[in-house]
């Protein structure tokens, strides 16, 4: 596996595993809805982070080459 496939595994499961947390908290706390709002800031929050991340290790890697066309 390329680095680059580890990263996007890494950076890609981690938001989705917090995506769902998100999903579950909210159907279980669903009678407590201001107990959401600091949750969905921190996934914003971690969002932004891991882009500043990729960012800032990765700014220096070539682009990637073009998707095929299908047909």
């Amino acid at each position: 596996m390329s680095n680059s496939e580890r990263v996007s595994l890494i950076f890609g499961l981690g938001m989705n595993n917090n995506s769902t947390g998100l999903v579950m908290a909210s159907v279980a706390l669903a009678d407590h809805p201001q107990i959401m709002l600091p949750i969905i800031f921190y996934n914003l929050a971690q969002h932004l982070v891991a882009s500043m991340v990729d960012l800032t290790l990765f700014k220096n890697r070539p682009p990637a080459p073009p998707l095929p066309a299908c047909v």
